[in-house]
């Protein structure tokens, strides 16, 4: 009787079988899930790197073309100077009549309406570099803003304001004095010095940080004329 019990008891191979299986199947599962959940975590942080670099290179972008604004912004205002200096901006009102280059005496040592002479005072070694000429702001200064020119018919050298920047550029001209011919005076009336200007502008992005345009370029040029007196 014993000895049959036992037998009576004992699994038969087929369940024997199929209890491996069912351990073989949970083991099986439960890789399954642990691989899954690895792969998982692993396209999560793909994703988020991904997504990271993406927004850093679109900052950049946005940074590089902020830069480019004001750099360009600073050039308009070199030319707006320019045609300031030279008198070409009259050309626009009348083609006919020659332009009548700016005048000498219209620079003085406190800069009136952005016009400086070389010993303009300041309280940095560089007029530029003094905030309260306010080329590297928007407040009343000193500087010129692009199309601004006091002194000129019309009050303006014609150049229209830019679009989309933060600030209007800004623009400093210091007279830096005449160069001539060897051996001809500056009184002789055939001779034309050449006249060398100084020129400081700033232009500015179309952002802003802390009520601060994002980007300024300030880029500085010497011109040389003929006919200012």
């Amino acid at each position: 009787m014993r000895s049959c019990f036992q037998q009576a008891n004992k699994p038969s191979r087929m369940e024997r079988i199929r209890q491996d299986y069912n351990l073989n199947g949970q083991r099986q599962r439960g890789v399954t899930l642990l691989v899954s959940l690895i792969l998982l975590v692993a396209i999560t942080v793909v994703g988020i790197n991904m997504f990271s670099s993406t927004t850093l290179e679109e900052r950049l972008a946005r940074n590089y073309n902020d830069y480019n604004v004001a750099f360009h912004a600073a050039e308009a205002a070199i030319r707006d100077a320019e045609i300031r200096i030279s008198g070409q901006w009259e050309l626009a009102n009348n083609a006919a009549a020659p332009p009548s280059p700016l005048a000498i005496s219209l620079f003085n040592d406190v800069c009136d309406n952005g016009l400086c002479t070389s010993e303009a005072t300041s309280s940095t070694a560089q007029i530029w570099e003094d905030a309260s000429y306010k080329l590297i702001s928007n407040g009343t200064g000193k500087a010129s803003a692009l199309g601004t020119c006091d002194e000129c018919t019309g009050g303006t050298t014609g150049s229209p304001a830019m679009a989309d920047v933060y600030w209007q550029p800004r623009y400093l001209i210091e007279y830096m004095g005449a160069s001539t011919t060897p051996g001809i005076s500056l009184s002789d009336p055939g001779n034309l010095a050449v006249h060398l200007f100084r020129i400081t502008a700033a232009g500015f992005g179309q952002y802003e940080v802390n009520s601060q345009p994002s980007s300024v370029v300030v880029l500085q040029s010497v011109y040389a004329h003929r006919g200012n007196s």
